[in-house]
């Protein structure tokens, strides 16, 4: 009896524990737990997104340096010199340097020579052809000498006055996009742009509203919720923005040393005016006016990608999505955009010389070396395969190209009158 009753008291016990376990202490170690599992989900991702700020900063310093050097080549920065007073942009330096002086110095005396003997040349030929049908009389040939002579002496004007026109209409574009926001720079714009849901407080916008602003990472959290900037957006328009930039900055340097070569060999085209009547002449400016203007493309291109960019991802267009979807579509519309502007560059160039804008499409350049190399390779390999089978094979496809031949050319024959079809029939 004295056990059964220990038993039963015990049993009272646990219930009683376990009661008072289940309705106090349950919810409390709940409580606790969830606190500190919360307290340690937000420490790990203010570690996390410190980490990722931190990159992001240091990737928008890397885009603003790409921005400086994006500036320099193109004319939009000047650059100062030692022996020069005031600011020029670095293509007007090396117009003015002594070597490429003294070189396009040397070069004119050769072609002034060259002029000479050609002008001689041509009045003989035109004494020649003075019996029969003479198509470049004495009189034009003089008067393309005289020419020559005066185009000699207002070329390397000419070539100065387009540089500084071409400098101004630079820098008055970068004026007219930058109206406004002037001392906002690519990198600014991403940050903005990336960072404005994540604002709290209406001044946190106007208060980054100034160049590099961001590199202040204490400011940045106390204006913003660092866990929620998205971070994917930044990312992907950094590395887009940086290879576009990083392309025009190679296509800034080729012109420069296009548009010198063609300023140096500029009397040799002048030189040929008594032969040709200016032909070449003709397609040289053409060609130098090209690379002068090519500038304005990657300018405009980037200037209106950076202007569209913060309305397309902003938060006043609703795309009819959410979440994730809505990240994928504004993420596609900055790598769409980035892909336009890499395909505009030479939009502007192609309209003036399609010839100058196929040379500074390096792209083009190496994918008609790689097609080429390909097209050699599937050739050789044909060769190499040259059994009996191959062989016959080939010639069939040949006897048979020859057969499709005359068939076309007898469609073409009987579908021509008159004489053309006289001809092939007498044949």
């Amino acid at each position: 009896m004295e056990l059964v009753g220990l038993s039963g008291f015990t049993q009272l016990l646990q219930d009683l524990i376990g009661g008072i376990f289940d309705a106090v202490l349950s919810p409390v170690l709940r409580d606790a737990f969830n606190i500190v599992l919360n307290m340690v989900e937000k420490m790990l991702a203010d570690i996390f997104a410190n980490w990722l700020l931190k990159i992001m900063v240091m990737a928008l310093k890397l885009i603003d340096f790409m921005e400086s050097v994006f500036n320099v080549f193109s004319g939009i920065s000047s650059v100062r010199v030692k022996d020069v007073s005031e600011p020029i942009s670095l293509l007007e330096y090396f117009f003015r340097i002594d070597q490429v002086q003294g070189a396009f110095l040397g070069i004119t005396i050769v072609a002034v020579v060259l002029a000479f003997m050609t002008t001689l040349f041509a009045v003989v030929r035109s004494l020649a052809d003075t019996p029969f049908e003479n198509r470049n009389p004495i009189s034009t040939v003089l008067s393309q000498a005289v020419k020559a002579a005066m185009t000699f002496m207002i070329i390397p004007i000419t070539c100065l006055f387009v540089l500084n026109m071409t400098g101004t209409a630079v820098k008055a574009i970068n004026t007219t996009f930058n109206f406004g926001s002037a001392d906002l720079g690519v990198s600014d714009t991403i940050f903005l742009t990336v960072a404005e849901p994540a604002a709290k407080n209406d001044n946190a916008i106007k208060t980054f509203s100034v160049r590099r602003k961001y590199e202040d990472t204490d400011l940045i959290k106390r204006n913003f919720d660092i866990g929620k900037i998205d971070y994917t957006q930044a990312y992907a328009a950094m590395f887009f923005i940086f290879f576009i930039l990083l392309a025009s900055i190679l296509q800034f340097i080729q012109r420069i040393f296009v548009i010198l070569v063609l300023y140096l060999v500029s009397p040799f085209f002048v030189a040929m005016m008594p032969l040709d009547g200016g032909a070449k002449f003709k397609e040289w400016r053409e060609m130098f006016v090209a690379h002068m203007l090519s500038a304005f493309g990657p300018i405009l291109a980037m200037k209106i990608y950076l202007m569209l960019v913060p309305v397309m991802v902003g938060s006043d267009i609703n795309y009819g999505v959410t979440g994730l979807l809505e990240s994928a579509v504004k993420l596609l519309l900055i790598i769409g955009g980035a892909f336009a502007v890499y395909k505009s560059r030479n939009l502007l160039i192609s309209v003036l010389n399609m010839q100058a804008a196929m040379a500074i499409d390096g792209s083009g350049i190496i994918a008609a070396m790689v097609g080429g190399a390909a097209l050699q390779k599937l050739r050789s390999v044909g060769r190499g395969g040259g059994s009996s089978k191959g062989s016959s094979q080939k010639s069939g496809q040949q006897r048979s190209g020859g057969q499709a031949n005359n068939m076309m050319a007898n469609g073409m024959g009987g579908k021509q009158g008159g004489s053309g079809s006289q001809a092939y029939t007498g044949k």
